[in-house]
């Protein structure tokens, strides 16, 4: 990694030597205000002023040239004062053909987060992101052709079809996949976008005797409403037993005023695991929520969510439905605070024990401060 950095690095400072360098840092900070769960038959358990701020403060910088652009980022732990290498990445572009190599993400599929996106650390509403809702399967993430590994190399290329285009991309990642020579996972993704949809497939392999592959649809066919939906399928045998897992995404996006827009995801996945002997055991993920937003001038946005949560979906110990209600401001310029007020129900099967949570009460406050 450290060579992978001074490369990027190198590239930034030739690139800039000859074209636009940018630099910027980014400092957030999450604080429950106040933590409260009220349980059966039992006192309830409190706490107070709880910060976070692990790897949200985020330095980088950035260059372009004609054909070649670099970017590093640093992220600092304040809660442990350490410092981690965030995305840090250098792409070589002539014509349509893209190369890119490093640590980064490579997703394709609008995710409908332009409200979502504004809310500062404290939004429920995407637990997941395409694939598989179930935590540690290897479908997480599915249209991620880096797989979130540390080292990631992409070659692209984009060709022009009237006033539309088709992308087509080959991945490798240093996923140590197990294979007896190839030392990489790796992965291949088309996509054709045009001015009313967009559908993209990929296929990645991330480790020996595993495989996903996932088809998205994103369509816009009138400015107020855009709709994405997807399906998944993921096989892991890395072990003695077999699992299958599919998943399936939705998202609608309804924007019916300019100030106001309503969104809602959810997804449904099940894992098939089979064993040596034959037997079968099925689990189930899912989660739906709905977020709305409206912005009452350009310093205050309005927020309220709700949703259903699987224990097994990322995040989650417990069955759960979650809603709350806050807002976003922006009182200066570069400063963005969030604030809201959340409830969390819990879903027991059968009868819930004494000692349990029955509700929870969180007051989270998100600070940005970025330039």
């Amino acid at each position: 990694m450290k060579k992978i950095l001074g490369v990027v690095l190198a590239s930034a400072l030739v690139a800039g030597a000859f074209a636009q360098v940018s630099s910027g840092v980014e400092f957030r900070s999450v604080l429950d205000v106040a933590n409260v769960t009220f349980n059966k038959n039992a006192d309830p358990t409190q706490s107070y002023l709880k910060q976070d701020n692990k790897d949200d403060t985020h330095i980088g910088i950035s260059a372009a040239g004609k054909n070649v652009s670099a970017t590093a980022e640093f992220n600092v732990d304040l809660n442990t004062m350490t410092l981690g290498v965030g995305d840090v990445f250098a792409t070589f572009h002539v014509g349509g053909f893209n190369l890119t190599a490093g640590k980064l993400g490579s997703r394709f599929t609008n995710r409908m987060r332009q409200s979502v996106g504004k809310i500062i650390n404290v939004s429920i509403a995407e637990p997941v992101k395409y694939g598989i809702a179930i935590k540690g399967n290897v479908g997480n993430d599915a249209d991620n052709m880096t797989n979130g590994a540390n080292l990631a190399m992409i070659g692209d290329y984009t060709f022009a079809i009237g006033e539309s285009k088709l992308l087509a991309k080959a991945a490798i990642f240093d996923t140590t996949p197990g294979f007896p020579q190839l030392q990489s996972g790796y992965g291949f993704e088309a996509a054709f976008q045009s001015k009313l949809f967009t559908l993209d497939a990929v296929v990645k392999v991330p480790y020996a005797s595993t495989a996903v592959t996932g088809v998205y649809l994103y369509i816009a066919p009138v400015k107020m409403l855009s709709v994405s939906a997807g399906g998944t399928l993921a096989w892991d045998n890395r072990s003695s037993t077999e699992n299958f897992a599919f998943g399936i995404d939705a998202r609608v996006r309804v924007v019916p005023i300019d100030a106001l827009a309503v969104t809602l995801m959810g997804n449904y996945s099940n894992n098939a695991a089979k064993d040596s002997g034959g037997n079968t055991t099925n689990k189930d993920g899912m989660y739906v929520t709905l977020n709305g937003t409206y912005m009452l001038n350009d310093m205050f946005d309005l927020f309220c969510e709700a949703g259903y949560f699987d224990k097994d979906v990322k995040g989650e110990t417990n069955n759960n439905i979650k809603f709350q209600v806050g807002t976003t401001v922006k009182p200066v310029e570069h400063v963005t605070v969030s604030a809201a007020a959340q409830g969390v129900v819990p879903l027991y099967e059968g009868t819930q024990a004494d000692g349990t949570a029955s509700f929870q009460l969180v007051v989270p406050v998100a600070l940005k401060v970025a330039f």
